[in-house]
């Protein structure tokens, strides 16, 4: 999938509609009747999430690797790989609103802004995603 290059392994992400532009009739030479036209170019891109306002807080997974700048996998849910150092066995982890794309521990969640709940360590490698629902703390 397409990601944006300050992207980084382990980083938790949302998906955004980029619209890179209308689409035109030439883009469909083969194309005899139109009932309807409304359509834009996009793509969908995965930017590091942070908690600090509502449109950058949906959180739908974490980059489990990247095989360019601009190109991820993203974990939805389930066993990530072993992506962290030293990770609590008793913590939950959160949606960090001071950096972008970063975890952190239950106690270190943001006190404002919007709580979100990523998963609960494993190991201290690995995490299991399971995607809470959004409080906003505003």
């Amino acid at each position: 999938m397409a990601c944006e290059s300050d992207v980084y392994v382990g980083a938790a992400v949302y998906f955004d509609e980029v619209i890179s532009g209308p689409t035109m009739m030439s883009d469909w030479p083969n194309l005899t009747s139109v009932i309807s036209l409304d359509a834009n170019n996009s793509t969908i891109l995965a930017k590091n999430a942070l908690a600090n306002a509502w449109e950058t807080s949906h959180v739908v997974g974490i980059v489990e690797s990247k095989s360019s700048a601009t190109l991820c996998n993203v974990r939805i849910m389930g066993k990530t790989t072993d992506l962290y150092l030293g990770l609590d066995l008793t913590k939950d982890y959160y949606l960090s609103h001071i950096t972008p794309g970063l975890i952190v521990m239950g106690e270190n969640a943001p006190k404002t802004g919007v709580l979100v709940r990523i998963g609960r360590a494993l190991s201290q490698r690995s995490l299991f995603v399971s995607i809470g629902e959004r409080v906003d703390r505003l």
